[in-house]
């Protein structure tokens, strides 16, 4: 089966589409790359070190905030929606965090394997320019997302950012400093009532804040990419399917058989995959997201009643956010399980009944293996898909009446 069009212009490179994935790896300081170079062990280790530290500090910064949650349940049930506000968050990004470092090895051989399928398997002249702009248009989709995960990342660090900048360099010697203006609402074990103790914690804060955007775009953004440019081979192995139906040399044809095989079998491959190191961050987002939702929508709720805008603003922007995060997840994860499970009838339709029993004996093989449908699942507990993002909102105004009916 013929998959090169030499007069056909020059394809982009995998790596023209994931460098701000890499980059984002880098700055977690993890290499990740389609290179091929194999790190040893000791170097796999070191490379964890920055995202490991990290996430020791949001876990203990959630633990703080569990504990402070738990005492001012029965008094300050206001304080306590306001903690959990960017406290669930937190414990998402935390989670994403951990789970890419924890799959170094498996991301690698992902980013190899996608840049290895995307040299060898260039695009036919007549689907070329739907593969390309399928990728140009996942490239502009992770680009738009990033602006607005930054965005919101400024909105929360920003004003105190100011406010820290503004009260040390004002040199008035009666001024009296507030070391409550801080990026998240956590009480310490210990009393933060000097300038020493506030700058160490306002910086601590402040990676944190930075830490948890990086993970946060990083792990979304990796998975738009992995699952686009798996869902496009795929649609590229249906179309050479259908094209190889139309080959009348049966010599041909069943080189083509075998072809088409063994790419099914490696694309099969690729998706359990990416089932695999993304379950875990699926379950978590699954388990939290209707109750981030809850609870920013309540906080938006008390916020516009006493004239808060801009606190308003925040939330709201946090809420869109938030339903980004699901609506990706959901749309992309059902768009890989659609374009998985289109190849059987592809096969079916290919005039495989009309070739040697050997031929049938393949194909009839691997229509067995499309017809087993394939998903991304949260940890394996359900798929995810469209029905999800339903179930989740339906959860989310249920929590939000109920605390609602609480609260008055």
């Amino acid at each position: 089966m013929k998959t090169e069009d030499k007069s056909a212009p020059l394809t982009p490179d995998f790596e023209d589409y994931t460098k701000i994935n890499s980059l984002f790896l880098r700055c977690m300081g993890m290499g990740i790359g389609t290179d091929g170079n194999k790190k040893d062990r000791r170097s796999q280790i070191i490379e964890r070190v920055p995202t490991a530290l990290i996430n020791v500090l949001c876990l203990l910064d959630s633990v703080f905030q569990v504990q402070w949650v738990s005492e001012l349940w029965k008094t300050d049930k206001k304080l306590v929606l306001q903690i959990l506000t960017n406290a669930l968050s937190n414990i998402v990004c935390l989670c994403k965090g951990f789970q890419l470092a924890y799959s170094r090895e498996d991301l690698q051989t992902l980013f190899e394997d996608l840049a290895m399928i995307w040299r060898k398997r260039i695009p036919h002249h007549e689907i070329r320019d739907e593969i390309l702009r399928g990728a140009q248009k996942t490239l502009v989709f992770c680009r738009c997302y990033i602006s607005m995960i930054l965005v919101l990342g400024l909105c929360f660090g920003l004003p105190p950012l100011k406010y820290f900048i503004l009260q040390f360099t004002d040199r008035n010697a009666n001024r009296t400093y507030d070391y409550t203006e801080r990026i998240f609402l956590v009480r310490y074990p210990f009393d933060v009532n000097n300038l020493t103790a506030y700058n160490f914690i306002f910086m601590e804060e402040l990676w944190v804040l930075y830490s948890a955007a990086i993970h946060w775009m990083c792990c979304d953004t990796l998975f738009v990419q992995l699952t686009s440019h798996t869902s496009l081979q795929l649609k590229l192995l249906h179309y050479d399917i259908e094209a190889s139906g139309n080959t009348e040399d049966e010599r041909q044809f069943k080189e083509n058989v075998m072809d088409i095989i063994k790419r099914h079998q490696e694309l099969l491959r690729i998706c359990d995959l990416i089932e695999d190191v993304f379950s875990p961050v699926l379950f978590v987002i699954m388990l939290l997201t209707a109750m981030t939702m809850c609870v920013n929508l309540f906080e938006l709720r008390e916020m516009l009643l006493e004239a808060q805008y801009v606190g308003a603003i925040l939330h709201s922007f946090h809420l869109i956010n938030v339903i980004f995060q699901l609506l990706i997840y959901c749309v992309y994860a059902e768009t890989l399980t659609e374009q998985a499970g289109s190849i059987a009838e592809a096969i079916y339709n290919c005039k495989w009944t009309e070739n040697s029993h050997e031929v049938r004996t393949n194909l009839r093989m691997c229509i067995m293996k499309s017809q087993k449908p394939f998903y991304c699942t949260a940890y394996g507990f359900f798929p995810i898909d469209h029905r999800r993002i339903t179930y989740i909102f339906k959860t989310a105004m249920s929590y939000y009446m109920m605390l609602h009916q609480t609260t008055s």
